[in-house]
């Protein structure tokens, strides 16, 4: 997964504002989570709610990841 500098600044905004979990929809929609999501057949899901962000940004994930993208991972270059 290719993650940009401004990635690692907008991953660090949103670690402080106590987001932890990224992940893209079937559709491209972007959204962030307080909690782990689960992934449905065309969107990822957690009962806490969803944000939506910017579609372009974070263009490294996916809809086909298997798995939400840790906001963590991205602060500390765990990739």
């Amino acid at each position: 997964m290719k993650i940009t500098c401004m990635d690692r600044l907008r991953a660090k905004s949103l670690h402080r504002k106590f987001y932890r979990y990224i992940a893209r929809d079937k559709d491209g929609q972007l959204f962030l989570y307080y909690y782990k999501p689960t992934k449905s057949e065309t969107r990822w899901w957690h009962n806490s709610g969803r944000a939506y962000t910017k579609p372009n940004t974070f263009k490294g994930i996916t809809w086909q990841d298997k798995e939400p993208v840790c906001i963590k991972h991205i602060v500390n270059k765990v990739w």
